[in-house]
């Protein structure tokens, strides 16, 4: 259950950081700096943060009511929560604030509604524009998403990373974070994964998740990648084949072939850049999801 906060004061989103599951995280570190979300339809909330031995002391408020507090210092750790406490299943306002101390990296919350103990807890981990190579920033050795991790031990992990790699590729590897073709995109997926199972007491399974074909690839001047998509395609078949332990859910099989026209299984489910999807289409991407993990339960 995701929610949108609007944020007070100077709060500042760091949209590309160390912190949080998908490298992304909200600052609060002066008076006045909060986030808020209204009519959260709720029974209780965990507020999610990255724990540290300097970190300062949060503040939550629900429904205008009076400010209790936690401190989110401790041993370094991503993806450490907080419960607020139980609440008259509802909506909720809740504000969210920094107290006193040093800064508070707050990473989101995480939303029940009466379902505390039941059902399955999603963790959205994902970053716009990031190539594979983003992941992997100083590994060997910790990483902030992989302490996320350690505290989630997920029992499934969806992995969706390449289709950025294709797009921006010259064909050679080069830079920090991109150009990447098929075949490393291929090794950074496999540490990618060896770097989640390293921190599982038991073994999750992993799904790669193939995006949809771009229906704007032929259409941006200047930027059309000169390595084909099936190459990519490929190096998942490729890993999943050979480790039975990897699943696939390939999108192109639903959203079908571009273009993306009239009577197209995917029309009206795409931005009208004809990449990103809107509401119909992340139904579409989550019915999928769903079918794979639950068939033969």
């Amino acid at each position: 259950n995701s929610q949108v906060f609007t944020l007070g004061g100077t709060a500042n989103v760091l949209a590309d950081t160390t912190f949080g599951l998908g490298k992304r995280s909200v600052v609060l570190d002066a008076s006045g700096e909060k986030i808020n979300a209204s009519g959260v339809v709720c029974s209780s909330f965990d507020v999610v943060y990255t724990q540290g031995t300097t970190q300062g002391v949060v503040g939550v408020s629900i429904d205008g009511g009076a400010v209790v507090t936690h401190a989110t210092n401790g041993a370094t750790s991503s993806g450490t929560r907080w419960n607020a406490g139980a609440l008259t299943p509802g909506p909720h306002d809740i504000e969210i604030s920094w107290q006193s101390g040093n800064k508070v990296d707050l990473e989101g919350i995480m939303v029940y509604n009466g379902d505390e103990s039941a059902g399955i807890r999603m963790w959205e981990g994902g970053h716009g524009g990031y190539t594979s190579a983003r992941y992997l920033i100083n590994m060997p050795g910790t990483t902030y998403w992989q302490e996320t991790i350690t505290n989630i031990q997920p029992d499934l992990v969806l992995i969706e990373v390449g289709a950025n790699d294709w797009w921006y590729n010259s064909g050679v590897v080069s830079g920090s974070y991109g150009d990447f073709p098929a075949t490393a995109v291929k090794t950074n997926i496999s540490n990618l994964i060896a770097g989640i199972r390293e921190r599982c007491t038991i073994p999750p399974s992993i799904a790669l998740l193939i995006a949809h074909d771009r229906g704007d690839a032929s259409q941006v001047v200047g930027q059309v990648p000169l390595l084909p998509w099936n190459d990519y395609v490929a190096a998942y078949y490729e890993l999943a084949a050979a480790d039975p332990s990897i699943g696939i859910i390939d999108m192109r099989n639903i959203m079908g072939p571009v273009p993306y026209t009239v009577g197209a299984p995917s029309y009206g489910q795409l931005h009208v850049d004809k990449v990103h999807l809107v509401d119909s289409g992340n139904t579409t991407y989550a019915n999928a999801i769903f079918h794979a993990i639950t068939a033969g339960a």
